[in-house]
């Protein structure tokens, strides 16, 4: 939680505001060596991995891929729910095989909304797990699986500025700075 010093105007900012979720990275949480520390209102730093791990990319079908961090409160508490849906469509051997791998791991996500920011949902002490739905459809609908990565955190999603390598690219990718006029930064490429 950031102390009631950095309280600030909370004014809409005049620019066009799109809905959605552009683009998804994720990584095992065991493979994370060094996670920047997440009680910040943006994390600026790398997150480091273990020699040879990388971040993965999964592409759901167009205009699938969704955000929601509804909060709760409870004895314990205020935290957070974060999700990320999306429908993989196509059912195919090698898609089942990846889906599978993911089984029973943990995982923190980065995200990319349709306004270019990037988001860093979860820590490694509050990683998501992912989740699977398959459906064979209808002779009049398509068979897709439906995924979910989830869980429970005490920090909401933070805007990512560090860059990260994704298996199979040959440069890391590194979201440039937009400067708004309060001197909040988000990250884009």
């Amino acid at each position: 939680m950031l102390p009631a010093s950095q309280l600030r105007n909370l004014d809409p900012r005049p620019l066009d505001n799109l809905g959605g979720v552009a683009g998804l990275w994720y990584v095992d949480v065991a493979d994370v060596l060094l996670a920047p520390d997440p009680d910040g209102a943006t994390i600026a730093d790398d997150i480091l991995l273990h020699p040879g791990a990388t971040w993965y990319r999964l592409t759901g079908t167009l205009t699938t891929l969704a955000f929601s961090q509804p909060g709760k409160e409870d004895r314990h508490g205020a935290y957070f729910q974060p999700q990320l849906k999306g429908v993989l469509a196509q059912a195919t051997a090698e898609l089942a095989a990846g889906l599978e791998a993911l089984d029973g791991r943990r995982f923190l996500l980065l995200y990319r909304d349709q306004n270019g920011v990037v988001w860093l949902v979860g820590a490694p002490d509050e990683p998501l797990r992912f989740s699977d739905k398959y459906d064979a459809g209808s002779t009049t609908a398509r068979n897709n699986y439906d995924f979910t990565f989830s869980g429970e955190t005490t920090r909401r999603a933070r805007p990512y500025l560090g860059s990260w390598v994704v298996a199979g690219d040959q440069v890391p990718v590194v979201p440039s700075l937009r400067a708004f006029s309060d001197g909040f930064s988000a990250g884009f490429s």
